[in-house]
């Protein structure tokens, strides 16, 4: 992204709360060299919703900015690392209420079509229903897909941005893009 994240984490402009070493590792969080020791390091310990609530609300709160941006990735992994008391309403219910503490939100979800589509078990219906909840509620959906024709050696796939604030296409535009090697992203009209 081309974001120095250490530089604004140290003027309070960005923080980072760990979802996944505080549940599954013993090991204590090493703390890096460049970032000073001031900063608190926010781990999530427990998937228990009030507490997740409690430490991303920290860390919302941790920020010396007027326009706080949140990006929650992968939410909807919390359905199936949890128990069956964490629906996607719970999850919808939390997001909103920290929603109300920032300037916007940024979700990622897995939305594929056999996760939507195949709704045999509860997991399955509570993922659906997070991700058609989350993509109702927003002011514009970008997606990913595959190109339908298979793979090309300079197009990775189609991503497709959907929403009202998409003025003059109609609501919605697809554009290609293609992953470089380098890991760097291209994003352009077909045809171009």
């Amino acid at each position: 992204m081309g974001l120095d994240l250490d530089g604004l984490s140290r003027t309070g402009r960005f923080t980072f709360v760990d979802g996944l070493s505080g549940l599954y590792s013993n090991s204590q969080p090493v703390a890096r060299p460049s970032v000073p020791a001031t900063r608190k390091e926010r781990v999530l310990r427990s998937t228990n919703l009030i507490d997740v609530k409690k430490e991303v609300e920290g860390a919302i709160a941790d920020l010396r900015t007027s326009r706080k941006v949140l990006v929650i990735d992968q939410l909807d992994a919390l359905l199936a690392i949890t128990d069956e008391s964490t629906t996607g309403l719970a999850l919808q219910n939390l997001v909103l209420s920290l929603r109300s503490l920032v300037h916007s939100t940024l979700l990622t979800l897995s939305a594929d079509t056999p996760l939507i589509a195949a709704q045999a078990t509860t997991l399955e219906r509570e993922h659906a229903s997070l991700a058609l909840s989350a993509a109702h509620a927003a002011d514009a959906v970008l997606a990913l897909r595959m190109l339908d024709t298979g793979t090309a050696r300079d197009v990775s796939g189609v991503v497709r941005i959907t929403g009202p604030e998409v003025e003059g296409m109609g609501g919605a535009a697809e554009f290609l893009y293609h992953v470089a090697a380098d890991g760097g992203v291209k994003v352009f009209e077909r045809g171009t």
